[in-house]
Parts: C-alpha cells; sequence; structure tokens
C-alpha cells in the first residue's frame, strides 16, 4: 500500500493542536473510527461547488444554487434540478438561474 501522508514534521503546531482538540471532543479515539471520520471528510472536500457552464446536460440531477454578490444578487437556497437542454433548469423557482453546481451528495 502507498503512504498517503506526508512528513509529519511540516505541519503547523497550532493546525496539529486544533485538530487534535476537535477529534478529542468528537470523541474519536480509536484508529477506526478517525480513519472512518477521515475518509467521510475527503468525500466532503470533493463535493465543492462548480461554475453552473460546467453542469452536467441530460437526466442527471444534481444540486444548484446562486451566490449573492456585493451588488445585492439574491443568494438562493440549494435545489435539486436537471438540465435537459443547455441553460434550462427543471425543478428551479427562481426567474434569474443558478451560479454553481454539485453532484448529489451520499449518504453518511
Amino acid at each position: 500500500m502507498k503512504t498517503q501522508y506526508r512528513n509529519y514534521d511540516e505541519i503547523d503546531l497550532d493546525i496539529l493542536d486544533t485538530h487534535i482538540q476537535a477529534m478529542t471532543a468528537e470523541k474519536l479515539h480509536g484508529k477506526a473510527e478517525i480513519a472512518r471520520e477521515l475518509a467521510w471528510r475527503d468525500e466532503q472536500l470533493k463535493m465543492k461547488w462548480q461554475p453552473i457552464a460546467t453542469a452536467p446536460v441530460g437526466m442527471e440531477m444534481f444540486i444548484v444554487k446562486t451566490f449573492g454578490d456585493d451588488e445585492g444578487m439574491y443568494t438562493s437556497d440549494p435545489w435539486c434540478v436537471w438540465q435537459g437542454t443547455k441553460d434550462v433548469f427543471s425543478r428551479w423557482p427562481y426567474t434569474f438561474p443558478p451560479t454553481h453546481w454539485m453532484s448529489i451528495p451520499t449518504g453518511r
């Protein structure tokens, strides 16, 4: 098995301490518990919002949202939609288009 971790000597000790305290507070003491939590967090990091121009077209469902801006653009709630044709989002309830999308997360 390939090593997946970097040299621990390079880690900022304040950041390390923050993670140790969080795992202790969450009662993650065993290796298996910590490994499960790290795997779940890795999955969460993969689920980043992407520009709407990169959203899939077809019947695949995904989550969309409009992020507000400094000029008063409304930040919407996330909605599950699909994009039947380019720039047409089925089930999107707003008159303005979504700005970002992400895959639907899997259960934990």
